[in-house]
């Protein structure tokens, strides 16, 4: 099902499955919270939050890394993933700075 980016093929087709996979596991662990939700879901959504975040924030850089800011721009698709990433690693530092 998944092909690779036909623009950038030095990213490997394995790599791309895997980050669709966590995107996957991303959607489902935000799918298990719900309203008036018990302490320890609010911890676990916190944890997951973290996790992807870094995970997410580690495949860019990654991405990055191979590509080179150049290329990794190039792609409207990594524009959109890199905005996301970022907006969420800004949103995780003021929410960690909130909970110290």
């Amino acid at each position: 099902v998944v092909q690779g980016d036909k623009e950038h093929t030095d990213v490997p087709i394995a790599f791309e499955k895997f980050i669709i996979a966590l995107v996957i596991l991303n959607v489902g662990a935000m799918s298990l919270t719900w309203y008036d939700q018990p302490y320890f879901m609010d911890e676990y959504a916190d944890y997951a939050d973290i996790f992807f975040t870094c995970a997410f924030t580690i495949e860019m850089v990654l991405k990055i890394t191979a590509l080179g800011l150049r290329q990794y721009l190039n792609s409207p698709w990594n524009v959109f993933d890199g905005t996301i990433v970022t907006i969420n690693v800004c949103a995780l530092v003021v929410y960690l700075n909130r909970h110290r």
